[in-house]
């Protein structure tokens, strides 16, 4: 499962987008999905690294 917004798994960092989280759909769903979660991801390494240097 992946959160709707996020698409982000219930594993920190783990994301999934297209037919592992639609089932069987339309080629454009999954590519449009792999956008939407290319930039969740890097929203969350931007973010995640600002808190280890904050950290260090």
């Amino acid at each position: 499962r992946a959160d709707g917004k996020t698409m982000m798994t219930s594993l920190d960092g783990v994301f999934a987008a297209g037919d592992i989280v639609r089932g069987a759909s339309l080629v454009v769903w999954g590519i449009r999905d792999g956008r939407d979660v290319a930039g969740h991801m890097h929203a969350w390494m931007k973010a995640k690294a600002a808190r280890e240097a904050v950290a260090a």
